[in-house]
């Protein structure tokens, strides 16, 4: 009975596993599941109070996406001559954009009023704008460490002229 003896001595091999009959399943590795970092955006403090036309409190700015980075030239700015900021933070569930800009002989810390600061709101859409213009009241004041300040400026509505929307608080930034 030799035969029998082959095919038990070949069962207790498989069984005690010198090999399988069976293949093996290569295990499924589940995917690592992406977690966005927040942006370093997100350590700005803004404590802004729209009026007007649009009405929000905002307390800090946007996480960073493709094509929407806050950021401003701090204190770059006085090497530069101009100052330029731009914020992106949420109202409700839509991302807004404030851009402010000193256009001309930045100086340094200090206050900035009338035409010499340009502000600029847009809804997300950017079919709403509201912009500082001539008649408008708007100071733009920049710390000593040029980046942070306060904001009082009014606002027109580029399609409305009678529309406003009036932004006041501080603000924060990094470049």
């Amino acid at each position: 009975m030799p035969k029998q003896s082959l095919a038990l001595a070949l069962a207790l091999f498989v069984t005690l596993g010198g090999c399988t009959l069976v293949p093996s399943i290569p295990s499924v590795q589940q995917p690592t599941p992406v977690v966005e970092s927040p942006s370093p955006a997100f350590a700005w403090v803004e404590n802004l109070v729209l009026a007007g036309q649009v009405t929000a409190q905002v307390s800090t700015v946007a996480s960073d996406q493709t094509g929407q980075h806050s950021g401003c030239t701090a204190t770059d700015s006085r090497a530069q001559g101009h100052w330029a900021s731009q914020f992106y933070f949420l109202i409700g569930p839509d991302t807004w954009d404030l851009v402010v800009t000193v256009p001309h002989a930045y100086y340094g810390s200090g206050t900035y009023k009338g035409t010499d600061v340009s502000i600029q709101l847009a809804d997300p859409t950017k079919t709403k704008v509201w912009e500082s213009q001539s008649g408008d009241v708007v100071t733009f004041v920049v710390a000593a460490n040029e980046q942070s300040g306060t904001i009082d400026a009014q606002l027109t509505n580029l399609t409305d002229l009678n529309g406003q929307v009036h932004i006041s608080g501080s603000w924060t930034c990094s470049p």
